[in-house]
């Protein structure tokens, strides 16, 4: 069985049982699960943008980090992912970078960063920008599954 299946059978039968706080559950459940690796990927890139990037960040690395951000979601969107859940799961990206200069420093001795090189003015760009390259990317999804029927 493969994730959309096991994700719409447990949908189903959240939706038919009679059962109304277990089938709240199991839809909040399954809400979660999704927005812990989304939120991990975003982690994850924060994280390598920071150790590849911040001791000498590029001119144009705001850029880059969006770009990325955008092809993440659109990836994200295309397995299947809400782009609601993909833009709240786009909020961990900042905290991560600091966590990951925080720990730099205190496992360092030498030069290192004192930023992630990331301006925290984004932090309410990149919500905007993943939920709608995930919102394409379910789109790009739909078409593509429209697309095998014919």
């Amino acid at each position: 069985m493969k994730r959309d299946e096991w994700r719409a059978a447990r949908l189903n039968e959240a939706a038919n049982v009679p059962d109304t706080q277990w089938a709240t559950e199991t839809r909040r459940s399954l809400w979660w699960w999704e927005m812990t690796f989304s939120a991990l990927y975003f982690a994850a890139l924060a994280a390598i943008q920071v150790l590849c990037f911040a001791v000498q960040p590029p001119t144009q690395l705001w850029l880059g980090v969006m770009l990325v951000v955008v092809g993440l979601g659109l990836s994200l969107g295309f397995g299947g992912r809400s782009p609601f859940t993909v833009g709240a799961a786009s909020l961990v990206y900042f905290p991560a970078a600091w966590l990951t200069v925080v720990l730099w420093q205190a496992l360092s001795w030498g030069q290192v960063p004192m930023s992630p090189g990331v301006d925290d003015a984004g932090f309410f760009v990149l919500p905007v920008l993943a939920a709608s390259a995930a919102l394409v990317g379910g789109f790009l999804r739909v078409a593509a599954q429209w697309g095998k029927r014919f």
